[in-house]
């Protein structure tokens, strides 16, 4: 890049005089310049450019003057911008940590230089290698005994426990303290049957004692006809009897009512529950009670509960052939245990008109006399 020149004239510049000395025309020249400076005249081209914009702020005028269109000065250099310093998390807390640690460890070297002994980082060089190996020793004995101390700690507690569940006699069941809900009053459930049934298992562990075992004994009771077992803590029993339904109260040879149980057992109840149930008399000595009571408990379950409450006796023949009595005298023959829900529907039927016999064994074919 051509450097810029100051306005001149096409004539040539004036050199120094011929026959001049070179060195005076160049002190001439340095004297020139010197005295331009001082007064004020301009001294290089982009002072001359400078001194014609302020005299002819006009482009055309200073070209029309002499001069030259005005040199650009340097463009300035854009000033950097200062990003603000984001310091990272936990910066500040690092940077106090470590001048904690580095004044710790200048007292410490100050306090053990004071007490005549060496500094922590002369140590290694101090210490012998057999007291090296003896505080290793030391260390590694330290650390099985600690070790030990809690297997020790550990076993002491599972033996406690051990003991506590399977040995201790704080945890041991007993019948005196069982809580007997259903059973007594009116039920036909005797309580004292029930805590005998649960004697069975008094001084065992209430760990080893299962509450289905303890139901299935309180169930073996004939009047009971489902049980059921819960542990509360710390070791409280809770059983909830569900009593048997007498269905009917078979008569033996000696005219002795006892009452029976939808499976066939036999109930123990005082007689003025028993006088309220049908009588029920088994003509045929084949029929076994457990093979027809069953059978007859289904019968009286599809009756309509207005129909059941008139039957006062039940007659089992052969070939466990059904017959009922009702209050009105009438006899209901129901044959067979089938077909109960069609034989119900039409005994509904035909009760609305009074008749001596309903037969019903053929529900297409009912006949009334």
């Amino acid at each position: 890049m051509r450097p810029p020149h100051a306005p001149h004239s096409r004539r040539p510049a004036a050199g120094p005089a011929r026959g001049a000395h070179p060195e005076v025309g160049d002190a001439h020249g340095v004297a020139q310049r010197s005295q331009r400076s001082a007064l004020g005249a301009p001294t290089s081209a982009w002072q001359h450019n400078q001194r014609d914009r302020e005299e002819h702020p006009d482009p055309e005028r200073r070209m029309r003057s002499g001069g030259r269109m005005p040199t650009a000065a340097p463009a300035a250099r854009p000033t950097p911008t200062v990003r603000p310093q984001h310091k990272r998390p936990g910066a500040a807390t690092a940077g106090w940590l470590a001048r904690w640690r580095a004044a710790r460890s200048r007292r410490h070297t100050d306090q053990a230089s004071d007490d005549g002994r060496p500094a922590a980082g002369h140590l290694s060089q101090v210490i012998s290698l057999g007291e090296r190996r003896a505080e290793k020793l030391h260390m590694q004995r330290l650390r099985v005994r600690h070790r030990l101390a809690i297997v020790a700690v550990l076993l002491a507690v599972l033996g406690g426990l051990v003991w506590l569940l399977f040995f201790s006699p704080f945890l041991v069941f007993s019948a005196a303290r069982a809580e007997i809900q259903g059973a007594g009053g009116n039920s036909i459930v005797p309580v004292a049957d029930v805590r005998r049934a649960l004697e069975a298992h008094d001084g065992e562990h209430l760990v080893l004692v299962r509450p289905a075992t303890l139901a299935a004994d309180v169930e073996k009771i004939p009047e009971v006809a489902h049980a059921d077992v819960h542990f509360g803590f710390p070791r409280s029993v809770q059983v909830q009897i569900v009593p048997q339904q007498p269905m009917a109260c078979l008569v033996n040879d000696s005219s002795v009512c006892t009452a029976v149980a939808p499976d066939g057992a036999k109930l123990r109840m005082g007689q003025a529950a028993v006088k309220t149930l049908p009588k029920l008399t088994i003509e045929d000595s084949q029929v076994k009670l457990t093979n027809v009571a069953p059978r007859l408990h289904s019968v009286l379950n599809s009756m309509a509960p207005s129909t059941r409450k008139r039957i006062v006796a039940i007659s089992v023949g052969s070939g466990a052939q059904l017959s009922f009595t009702l209050d009105s005298q009438a006899t209901v023959r129901w044959g067979t245990a089938t077909l109960n829900e069609q034989k119900n529907l039409v005994l509904s039927v035909l009760l609305k008109e009074k008749h001596q016999v309903y037969d019903v064994s053929v529900p297409t074919l009912p006949i009334t006399q």
